[in-house]
């Protein structure tokens, strides 16, 4: 599966010269509305390392969780950076804050209303 996806990501390869030329309003993360501006902002403040970015502007927090923006902000971060996007890292997933047993689930009032 890994082998699968590296090539996809080295077959439809964004140019990189593509980034410059993107007006700071363009939308980079759908699910949270994140721009390229918001992005630079956020590098500029804090290095280009994504999961500090992530903290300032969200980048990767929505519903898909990084899968479609991970790697266009990494390369923008890269370009900013002038460093390799192995430097810039990968964004970190978030665990449930409180992990739930389905047995506690079961027991739910909303549960055995269902049942």
């Amino acid at each position: 599966m890994q082998r699968f996806a590296s090539g996809l990501a080295q077959a439809f390869q964004v140019p990189q010269e593509l980034f410059s030329q993107l007006p700071s309003d363009t939308v980079i993360c759908r699910c949270e509305g994140v721009e390229l501006g918001d992005i630079q902002a956020a590098a500029r403040r804090v290095g280009p390392e994504i999961n500090r970015v992530k903290s300032q502007c969200r980048i990767g927090m929505g519903r898909c969780q990084g899968r479609y923006c991970q790697f266009a902000a990494g390369r923008i971060l890269a370009e900013m950076g002038q460093v390799g996007p192995a430097k810039i890292g990968r964004l970190r997933a978030q665990p449930p804050l409180r992990p739930l047993p389905v047995s506690a689930a079961l027991q739910s009032e909303s549960v055995k209303d269902l049942q």
